[in-house]
Formats: structure tokens, C-alpha cells, sequence
């Protein structure tokens, strides 16, 4: 028998105001867990809004999302805090705390109010930036830090969280080759460990060089789910981006090519 998923959509529906069009129509697929899965398609296609319900910082408007076989509407928020880790595309840090103290912060849905953090929570903290390759940032601040370093502290301080389930928005959006690849390997290192890793991108590059799954959506619909090898196809990719690809294998992967 298969292991139940990590995340299903029945026929998600979503839209901000009643009298205005669906943002997401009639969404259906599933979510492998321990596997990294992308929502791939073009800007506008409903991937963030998507992202959003599985959050729970939004709800359908009709249709469900289950995390685990579980309405995700029946979670409470520190239970969704313990299952489920952000990485927003961009996070504004105005104030000059340093790198462990910011990734301190993944540690509160693990404290009480008021508590202060224990060893454990300090060992977390040292592991969860080694993890992402940012013990030796520690001591500096966020401000200071350039924008793929910035992803680096925050992906550590979604490591300190310890959740299930790790989304990503955007995670390589704005970063250099080398930092893009850094992301990369470490949201796949994190599959390969037994997480479920959910990220949005409009790079269908980015998705073959990691993934398991690919979602592609285009106005708000999803046109193909499933391994990369049965989505990340010419004709499944020109009908999301309206372009005409051309789709190669380059060790093993696909490589997409546009004309």
C-alpha cells in the first residue's frame, strides 16, 4: 500500500472577493511526502495563493486541503507551527539582530509564553546553521547580509523550527549562480533527509535540477501533476508558458530550452 500524502487538494477553489473571478479553480493533486515537490508555472498563475492555503493563511472557498490526511482547517496553529515551515520570498529585517538570534526565532512554537530557550533549543540553533552552511555568519546582523546569505539565515531559522513539511516561496528568486545552487542542494539534502519540501518557481530549470514532482499551473489551474519525467515534457511545458521549449537530458535530468 503507498504511504499516505504529505499534502492532498480536492478540488480547491479560491477567490479574494465573491464577485470577482476564481484566483484557483478546482484544484486536485497530491503531495508525496519525503520527496521535493515544485509549483511550477509563469508570474500570475496562483502558485503563492496556493502556498497560502496549504499555510492556512487563507481558506478555500470551497474544496479541501488535507496535510497528512487531515483537513488542514482542523489543525490548530501551533500544531500547523510544528508541521509545517516557511521560507517567504523576502523577509524584511529592519532591526539589527544577529543570525543566531534570528534564527532563535524558529525555536517559538517550541517555547511558552515567556519561556526562555534551553540547551536544546541553543543546540538546534548551532545545527540548524550548520545545516545551511551559515555557523560562520552567527554573529553578524540580517541588515548586513547580502540577499542569498539572507535566504541562508531564513531557511536555517525554518530548519530550527523542525517541521514536517517545508515550503518555500521563490527560494532562488534574486540570488547568483553560486547561492541559487546552495539553496538548491540544501532544499534536496532536506527531501533526501525524510522532509517533504514544497517550493514555488517559474524557473522550470530550478525544478529539474531537484525535484521528484512538479505541479505546473497556469491561470490558476493546475494543467499536469506527477514525476518530473511524465510533466516536464515540450508539450506539457509550452502549453503552461505559452512558448514553444525544447526539453534535453543533461546527466540524467532534463534541461529546458526555450526558442
Amino acid at each position: 500500500m503507498s504511504a499516505r500524502p504529505a499534502i492532498s487538494l480536492r478540488n480547491v477553489v479560491f477567490g479574494y472577493e465573491p464577485e470577482r473571478a476564481h484566483v484557483l479553480n478546482g484544484l486536485e493533486a497530491e503531495v508525496p511526502a519525503g520527496k521535493v515537490t515544485a509549483l511550477l508555472g509563469p508570474n500570475g498563475s496562483g502558485k503563492t495563493t496556493l502556498l497560502h492555503l496549504i499555510l492556512g493563511l487563507l481558506q478555500p472557498t470551497s474544496g479541501e486541503v488535507l496535510l497528512e490526511g487531515r483537513p488542514a482547517r482542523d489543525y490548530t496553529r501551533k500544531e500547523l507551527s510544528h508541521t509545517l515551515g516557511l521560507v517567504p520570498q523576502q523577509e524584511q529585517v529592519v532591526f539589527d539582530i544577529t543570525v543566531a538570534e534570528y534564527v532563535l526565532l524558529g525555536r517559538a512554537p517550541h517555547l511558552g509564553l515567556l519561556q526562555l530557550p534551553s540547551d536544546e533549543d541553543l543546540t538546534v540553533v548551532e545545527q540548524s546553521m550548520a545545516e545551511a552552511g551559515m555557523a560562520g555568519f552567527r554573529a553578524r546582523t540580517v541588515p548586513s547580509l547580502s540577499g542569498g546569505e539572507k535566504q541562508l539565515a531564513t531557511i536555517a531559522r525554518a530548519l530550527a523550527q523542525r517541521p514536517a513539511m517545508f515550503l518555500l516561496d521563490e527560494p532562488t528568486s534574486h540570488l547568483d549562480i553560486g547561492n541559487r545552487r546552495r539553496v538548491l542542494q540544501l532544499m534536496r539534502r532536506l527531501a533526501d533527509g525524510a522532509h517533504t519540501v514544497v517550493f514555488t518557481t517559474n524557473d522550470p530549470n530550478s525544478a529539474a535540477a531537484i525535484c521528484d514532482e512538479v505541479i505546473l499551473m497556469r491561470g490558476g489551474r493546475i494543467l499536469a501533476a506527477g514525476p518530473i519525467a511524465d510533466t516536464l515534457t515540450a508539450e506539457h511545458l509550452s502549453a503552461t508558458y505559452g512558448v514553444d521549449v525544447e526539453v534535453i537530458t543533461v546527466h540524467n535530468r532534463p534541461l529546458v530550452v526555450t526558442h
